[in-house]
């Protein structure tokens, strides 16, 4: 057992360079905390049994049950609503001062100061305990937390002790009450340790919330209704509905009998000695020593007798031999096992049921079922106190008939578990996560054997997996046990088990696999030879050198040390399949990839851009560098830089996010949209990372400065009152704009304040309702600084935009010639080509309607108005349809040449721009389509011959849009896809309500 106990010390201290200042003040911080509460729990108790007889306790129970939802709940919403440092700081001047308050109180020896002061008592652990876990999980990350945790929770069992230990010792020399200003002495000391950790690298609280925003919303009635379709679901509940009303008649028990012949401190002291000493100890012992061999031997119904068999046994000894020890027998046997032994039980029982209806049952149990439990209790007590003389007995007799049906539900969970996990594994809904517990129950690996060895393989897969994730289960000769008479897909996962644990015993196998063609199990066996074999570079080399793709894919990918000279040749081939090898063996030669792989995001095959930027992300931080020259490039291709752009988002690094930073003025709208979505990105998936304000603000003020240029031109070319098809274009594009740089607006003030508030005040603006705007508007004006608040909350409000921009940025509304001619000017193509066009069809003079760049544009404007008829993209805006156009080619058909016809594939989209052409069936003429209108519109998405011959009538001019360049640009445009995915959702909601003739 010692050896043991020293094996698992030295799992559990395991701390890092770099670790330990953080580590050793969040220890002292949470013992400090917890010392503070374990010496204010036994003082609370002891000054309230010797003020009132224990008849008055099941009153207290009452009040605490219900004022404990209360005060949690308001608590909750009151700390969401601050940053985690804010909620630190208030909560620990306001425990020290209601300690001096209630100090001061308590001297009054008024009733209902009592009936506070245990109330607050609970209070207490409810803030500043799981404020103080809080804190540990900002401080450390995931896995940071997974070798540290143990280490904290030491510094609270110690805390808890050290607590107990103190008010033992000291209750009688300085007195019950003044024990408070003990308390309130080390809840300043631990806020000492906690600003002396804000001051260690990487810590910065302000980001975090002061509770958790993820609140888990339950309905009673939807809760209900799942207890009464689930039997096992009824079991949990009257468990712990049982286990909450004995846990109340076992402390009225324990309480009784410490009153008899102890009173003031020396009932202190003993209580003091009780919860903090000795319970801490002997739940650390059944932690440490009994519950894991418990759980492993006997499954999850013996786990869940433990608790009910000891109390009926102390509470026999009690009703036979009444005496506080055996009182406080049956309290230390209660209050530990409740945190060991029955949590760990109760939450095997929870592992079967879905997460989400296990998450909402916690909360219901928390919220409702533990207070109801314990009010329930209470009113056993009183009930008992008035049919009884001996209410004691009493309550003692009802405490076993309780552990009796408690061990009745136990027995019957332990079936139930079991049936409810077969039914689980059977469909495939048992939760992986759920199975990451540090305890093996008997049945349940058991049944997962059992299920491992059958011949359906996605539940055998599925079984292996759970079985990975439980510590210490002796997987690998199970494994080596199975692998001969396994399916394929089994064989895959026991490889991929096999690579990551670093097993030996299965190299022949593996050996075997590879030499099988067209083995499902292949790419495992690989992995698996490749990163345990003694030989790699000779079976690397062999593998590579094979006739089989699959096999020289399965060896790049999974090996580390592809040979440079290889990975050259793969790159120089005209295969694409063979450069997307090289792309991915180029992680073995990180210096070669920062050179070559940026280049190929440029690559004309999808597969090989994938597999560069894939490769690219591994690099981590020197990506950068590499990466963020090329989306500066206003001369690269749009789609180079949005490439770019999506991989340097991918790495998550601190050098991405201040190249990130240093790119938000880029020209194009397209690009800088994307870097505004990519720090918004990174911000949601990297908290950890440092935002800088300051380029934050600049941006905002040159957006709010573009809104207010582009709102005086949009207003000189209404008030012209001028129509043309090219004006109404450009007013529509200048909308458009105005929306997205207000989204843009807002996507960088959720950089700087809470996101979540900012979001919700972004879609009331959204939805334009005047109430909900105006409580926008009224919410920004209440949190923004007062330089963005004049630079933003103006162009929210319509009516007032043209005044500020003329005060902030000396912008006057123009004619509609001259804001015509500025945008021809400031050289953006789309706007310069609408506003041209605009120009020419008004009638205005410009010096560059004859250049040949501005027939192009001038062509590029007229193929958008002719898409703007196609249904397939009306839900795109001009920007957009811009960037269609540019891919469109001109063609031109004399009369009678068929343009499409049923024997030949349908691989484009064409556009009458002028002409007409005939739509035939078997010679027959069916329609004839005129200007602006689409033939094969569909031909972007189906492939399928169109079933009708369309044949030229007279000299046509056509607009073609090829599938292989539109799926091109939708690789790099996913507004665009998502886009044209509504338009395509909502007609064919339409097909289905016969709105819409198919």
């Amino acid at each position: 057992m010692l050896k043991r106990l020293q094996a698992r010390l030295s799992r559990a201290i395991d701390v890092r360079p770099g670790e330990y200042a953080r580590t050793a003040l969040m220890f002292l911080y949470l013992m400090c905390v917890l010392l503070a509460y374990y010496i204010l729990k036994p003082s609370s108790r002891a000054l309230f049994l010797t003020r009132f007889t224990t008849d008055h306790l099941p009153y207290l129970y009452m009040v605490m049950a219900v004022s404990g939802g209360i005060l949690a709940y308001f608590y909750s919403r009151i700390a969401v609503k601050w940053s985690l440092n804010a909620a630190v700081n208030a909560s620990i001047v306001f425990v020290v001062l209601c300690l001096l308050e209630l100090w001061q109180l308590l001297d009054t020896g008024q009733s209902w100061v009592y009936y506070v002061f245990n109330v607050w008592v609970s209070l207490f652990s409810l803030v500043l305990v799981s404020q103080g876990w809080l804190v540990a999980s900002q401080v450390f990350d995931a896995r940071e937390a997974k070798r540290v945790y143990g280490i904290l929770a030491g510094g609270a069992v110690l805390g808890a002790a050290i607590g107990g230990s103190l008010t033992a010792q000291f209750a009688a020399a300085v007195g019950t009450r003044n024990l408070l200003m003990v308390s309130a002495a080390f809840v300043v000391l631990a806020y000492v340790f906690y600003r002396l950790l804000l001051l260690q690298p990487g810590v910065n609280l302000e980001r975090a919330r002061g509770a958790s925003r993820e609140e888990i919303e339950f309905s009673v009635r939807d809760i209900g209704q799942a207890v009464l379709q689930r039997r096992h679901l009824q079991v949990i509940v009257a468990i712990l509905t049982v286990t909450y009303v004995v846990d109340t008649l076992v402390e009225f028990q324990f309480n009784s009998m410490a009153v008899r012949g102890r009173s003031g401190d020396q009932l202190t002291a003993f209580l003091g000695g009780f919860y903090g000493l000795y319970l801490n100890l002997a739940t650390f012992f059944l932690q440490i020593f009994l519950t894991s061999w418990i759980v492993n031997r006997f499954g999850v119904g013996g786990t869940l007798l433990a608790m009910p068999i000891g109390i009926g046994c102390a509470s026999g000894a009690m009703l036979f031999s009444p005496g506080v020890w055996a009182a406080g027998a049956a309290r230390l046997i209660e209050a530990s096992t409740r945190y060991s032994l029955n949590r760990t039980g109760m939450e095997l029982l929870y592992l079967p049921l879905p997460d989400d209806l296990k998450q909402r049952t916690k909360a219901f149990v928390d919220v409702f079922v533990d207070r109801m439990a314990r009010g329930l209790g209470a009113l056993v007590i009183l009930g008992l106190g008035a049919l009884f003389t001996d209410s004691l007995t009493a309550v003692t007799v009802a405490v076993l008939v309780l552990c009796c049906v408690w061990v009745a539900l136990s027995l019957y969970a332990r079936r139930e578990y079991i049936a409810t996990v077969r039914g689980r594994l059977e469909s495939r809904r048992l939760d992986l996560e759920s199975m990451r517990i540090p305890y093996q129950d008997a049945g349940l690996l058991r049944l997962l054997e059992e299920t491992a060895r059958k011949q359906s393989p996605r539940q055998a897969v599925y079984a292996l997996a759970m079985l990975d994730e439980v510590p210490d289960y002796p997987l690998e000769p199970f494994a080596v046990r199975m692998v001969h008479q396994a399916p394929s897909e089994v064989r895959a996962k026991i490889f991929e088990i096999a690579a990551l644990r670093g097993w030996h015993s299965l190299l022949s196998e593996a050996r075997a696999e590879i030499e099988q063609p067209g083995s499902v199990a292949l790419k495992s066996a690989v992995r698996y030879a490749c990163s345990v074999n003694g030989r790699e570079d000779e079976l690397l080399v062999r593998m590579l050198d094979s006739k089989d793709p699959k096999l020289v894919e399965a060896a790049v990918e999974s090996s580390t040390s592809t040979p440079l000279s290889w990975v050259k040749s793969a790159l120089e081939s005209s295969d694409p399949a063979r450069r997307r090898l090289g792309a991915l063996a180029l992680r073995a030669h990180p210096k070669y990839a920062l050179a070559e792989l940026p280049r190929m995001l440029a690559d004309g095959d999808s597969r090989v851009r994938g597999a560069a930027a894939d490769t690219l992300v591994g690099l981590g931080e020197d990506v950068a560098p590499v990466l963020a020259p090329i989306v500066a490039d206003e001369a690269a291709l749009s789609r180079l830089r949005l490439r770019a752009l999506r991989v340097l988002t991918r790495t998550q690094t601190q050098a991405a996010l201040d190249s990130l930073m240093g790119l938000l003025s880029v020209e194009d709208l397209v690009v800088r949209s994307g870097v505004v979505r990519a720090l918004t990105t990174l911000r949601d998936r990297s908290p950890q990372l440092r935002f800088g304000g300051q380029p934050v603000e600049e941006q905002i003020q040159l957006e709010a400065r573009s809104y207010y240029a582009m709102h005086a031109a949009l207003g000189a070319l209404r008030q012209s009152g001028r129509k043309a098809p090219a004006l109404a274009l450009l007013m529509r594009t200048l909308e458009e704009r105005m929306g997205r740089t207000v989204e843009r607006l807002f996507r960088l003030l959720g950089l700087r304040y809470p996101p979540k508030d900012i979001d919700a005040a972004f879609r009331a603006y959204q939805r334009n309702k005047q109430e909900e705007l105006s409580n926008a508007i009224d919410f920004l004006d209440n949190i923004l600084d007062h330089e963005l608040k004049r630079l933003v909350l103006p162009l929210l409000d319509e009516d007032g935009t043209d005044d500020q921009a003329l005060l902030l940025f000396g912008i006057d509304r123009p004619t509609a010639g001259d804001a015509l001619g500025r945008m021809i000017d400031e050289g953006d193509p789309w706007l310069m080509g609408c506003a041209l066009a605009a120009a020419r069809d008004l009638g205005l003079n410009s010096g560059v309607l004859g250049r040949p760049e501005t027939m192009r544009q001038l062509n590029i404007v007229e193929r958008v108005i002719a898409l703007e008829g196609v249904d397939l993209m009306k839900g795109l805006t001009p920007d957009q349809l811009s960037r269609v156009a540019a891919i469109a080619t001109q063609d031109s058909a004399q009369p009678g040449r068929d343009i499409l016809t049923p024997q030949s594939p349908l691989d484009a989209m064409y556009i009458i721009l002028d002409g007409s052409v005939a739509l035939l069936q078997d010679g027959e003429q069916l329609e004839v389509v005129h200007q602006n209108e689409v033939l094969g519109s569909w031909a972007l998405l189906d492939n399928s011959p169109l079933p009708v011959t369309a044949r030229a009538l007279e000299d046509t001019v056509l607009l073609r849009i090829s599938r292989d360049d539109f799926f091109d640009l939708l690789s790099d445009n996913m507004e665009i896809a998502s886009a044209i995915l509504s338009t395509l959702v909502k007609r064919f909601r339409a097909l289905l309500s016969g709105e819409v003739k198919q």
